[in-house]
């Protein structure tokens, strides 16, 4: 698996505290969720070199630079920079 592709799935499945978790809109996962669309959920970073690691994403001044994306399906066409995106899930106490 490429390397940043890799790292965009760990960063993806992992739980992260970000510092702008009030922007963020957590995806809501109960024990009846079967699909959520994730796209307005999404904080998305376009990185142009390539070179920044998970370590690099997840600490500031980098982490900072996250935007919230307002499609519900993002679309970075052909020959996009490095593209990392983060959510925040919550899961309801019953």
């Amino acid at each position: 698996m490429d390397k940043t592709l890799k790292a965009t799935f760990l960063l993806c499945l992992r739980w992260i505290h970000f510092s702008s978790v009030g922007a963020m809109t957590p995806a809501i996962l109960t024990d009846a969720t079967e699909q959520i669309p994730l796209g307005l959920h999404l904080e998305i970073l376009e990185e142009v070199t390539g070179n920044w690691t998970l370590e690099d994403v997840l600490t500031s001044p980098i982490s900072q630079h996250f935007y919230r994306n307002t499609q519900k399906v993002p679309n970075f066409g052909f020959g996009a920079p490095v593209i990392w995106v983060r959510f925040q899930r919550n899961f309801p106490t019953r």
